[in-house]
């Protein structure tokens, strides 16, 4: 059957069992959505600009523009992991690496702490070390490697 799209006004072919069924045709999805948009909507003819809006003053245009800290939204208690798998936490706006910050009473200039397990997320004292320099480091690295490749040989 022929009839007109209700809302573009072209041409359509449809079935006679769609025609008996629906008094409103439209030639595609877009053309029903224009409809529905301009029908039954409360706001099309209500001012929502300035104070009349219902979201005026509730949060900053640009999501979470300006608020740092435990202000933001994505605040996660102040503790984040870097990529590299240390853990790093932000007291008053300073960021520390949690291995350092726990013995920070042991730790002086130049000194390495070292994770037993090799685990840089696993800050537990008990598996924190203090080292006198970066080549004492080295040096315990290279004999748990040693170890490790001896093991499995």
């Amino acid at each position: 059957m022929n009839t007109k799209c209700f809302q573009c006004k072209k041409d359509l072919l449809i079935f006679p069992s769609r025609f008996k069924n629906a008094r409103i045709h439209f030639c595609n999805k877009s053309c029903h959505r224009s409809y529905k948009n301009t029908v039954n909507n409360p706001s099309k003819e209500r001012d929502l600009s300035g104070e009349n809006n219902p979201m005026y003053g509730k949060h900053p245009v640009a999501w979470n523009k300006g608020l740092k800290g435990e202000e933001s939204h994505n605040w996660r208690g102040g503790v984040s992991k870097r990529k590299d798998g240390y853990m790093r936490i932000n007291i008053d706006g300073e960021r520390h690496l949690l291995h350092r910050y726990l013995l920070k009473d042991k730790v002086k200039e130049g000194n390495v702490v070292h994770h037993k397990d090799n685990n840089p997320s696993n800050n537990k004292i008990s598996n924190l070390e203090v080292l006198q320099n970066q080549s004492e480091h080295a040096r315990k690295h290279s004999l748990t490697r040693r170890a490790s490749n001896s093991s499995k040989g």
